[in-house]
């Protein structure tokens, strides 16, 4: 049988390993930003629109990355409540 202080420490570990994937998730998301703004300077006004291409590709992977990290909180906030029990 499991101990509660045991579920505390598996669910302690979840909150610290969702911390961990929101941290690489906002190191992803500011090197995605540069490599919008590099694309921008870069590459803007090419006569084939690739950059556009690119632009809005990167720009769903940032949303996506936001989506991920809304749930990650809403875990980490329903994680925390149950230690709380």
């Amino acid at each position: 049988m499991t101990s509660l202080a045991q579920v505390k420490a598996a669910i302690n570990a979840v909150i610290s390993q969702i911390n961990e994937q929101n941290g690489l998730i906002n190191d992803f998301k500011s090197t995605n930003s540069d490599n919008m703004t590099l694309v921008t300077s870069t590459l803007q006004g090419g006569q084939a629109g690739h950059e556009q291409a690119m632009l809005a590709a990167l720009r769903r992977a940032d949303d996506s990355l936001s989506k991920a990290q809304q749930a990650l909180r809403q875990a980490e906030q329903s994680a925390k409540k149950v230690t709380n029990i």
